[in-house]
């Protein structure tokens, strides 16, 4: 499980480190209720032989195992999990993990901070003291202004005030330092910006062509009195009533014989080729009419149409200087990020962290064994 050898030195473990509270985020597992029902017992024998240790020492500073399996717990409380002991481990390692992961990330990170920082930051009532306070006092609002509830919601995830007043200390020196860190790092350039919207347009930025319209559809029907030539006079009477100004949707309503004539007529396609006659007649008809004009009437063998245009845009892609910032701001990302793995993967290595797997096991062992009793 050693984190380092697994790559595990993501950017996104720095991130998290900096940006998580005191809480981990829940474990989200659901079972069924006949998987309920197989779920054997609690393993209690035949557990592995315990390795590691309660505390993991990381350059000179103590990470306990109690800072990982109070919040692993917590993020597990009212979730199922398997009761043999193989099974859990191998549900719970990568949580474990992460929040191991994150809490060295912060040690490091805090380490190298405090060799640039000016010591008079870290004096009693300096700078950082005050922010603490600040962060504290935010803490107690956020959970209704009530020491006692903030307080046991710290106990959850294995703090005191004191504990949780140097991890507070740590996440702010730390994020400071990394921010400093990739301060200077430059911007993508405008040849790599636009390299980047010709790769992704196809993909992302393609726009769809839409044909919009609205057809009066009168039948032919002889039997009925409905011929061709007495649904071409009435086509030119509605048609003149229409471009009179009358409303095309009532319109629609009153004539109309159309299988879509209860919904106003209304015709959506991205091609007028697309269509099976005799509507295919008809877009064509619709994608030649300027938007909001009607077109002229169509005939076919069976049907006379009436159609306006309700909306043409032609298949494209969005332009490059609308979608140009948002690319940069995702380039930009990708190079904080790339920036911090070789960032982290250095601290770790230069760190040379003894014990680590040994650590990791005894957390993922004694987190299944509270978890039981």
């Amino acid at each position: 499980m050693n984190i380092v050898r697994k790559g595990l030195l993501l950017a996104l473990c720095c991130l998290v480190a900096l940006t998580t509270g005191c809480g981990q985020r829940k474990m989200k597992v659901k079972y069924t209720a006949e998987q309920l029902a197989k779920i054997p017992d609690p393993q209690r024998n035949d557990l592995p032989a315990p390795t590691g240790g309660l505390v993991l020492s990381v350059n000179g500073e103590t990470l306990s195992a109690e800072e990982v399996i109070a919040p692993a717990l917590e993020s597990i409380s009212g979730v199922s999990m398997p009761k043999d002991f193989q099974s859990f481990a191998k549900q719970i390692a990568p949580h474990i993990q992460r929040i191991i992961k994150d809490k060295i990330t912060t040690i490091l990170l805090y380490q190298k901070a405090k060799i640039k920082l000016d010591p008079r930051v870290f004096e009693k009532k300096g700078p950082l003291d005050k922010a603490v306070d600040k962060e504290i006092k935010q803490f107690i609002a956020d959970h209704n202004s009530d020491y006692y509830l903030a307080q046991q919601e710290l106990k959850k995830d294995g703090y005191t005030w004191k504990t949780y007043r140097e991890y507070k200390k740590k996440i702010m020196v730390a994020q400071s330092y990394f921010s400093d860190t990739l301060a200077d790092l430059a911007k993508p350039s405008y040849t790599e910006i636009k390299n980047a919207y010709e790769a992704l347009k196809q993909d992302k930025f393609k726009i769809e062509a839409k044909l919009k319209f609205q057809v009066i559809d009168l039948k032919i029907d002889a039997s009925a009195g409905k011929d061709k030539e007495t649904l071409i006079k009435q086509a030119k009477e509605i048609l003149s009533k229409a471009k009179a100004g009358e409303d095309f949707t009532e319109l629609v309503k009153k004539y109309s014989a159309g299988v879509k004539a209860s919904n106003g007529g209304i015709w959506q396609t991205s091609s007028a080729d697309s269509l099976n006659p005799p509507y295919d007649a008809v877009a064509k008809e619709a994608s030649k009419t300027k938007v909001g004009e009607i077109g002229s009437i169509v005939e076919t063998e069976n049907n006379i149409f009436i159609v306006k245009t309700l909306e043409n845009s032609p298949a494209g892609y969005i332009a490059f200087d609308d979608v140009s910032a948002e690319i940069e701001r995702r380039l930009f990302a990708m190079k904080r990020q790339q920036e911090a793995e070789k960032l982290l993967y250095e601290m770790f290595k230069e760190a040379n962290i003894v014990g680590l797997d040994g650590f990791i096991n005894y957390c993922i062992r004694e987190t299944y064994l509270r978890s039981m009793q």
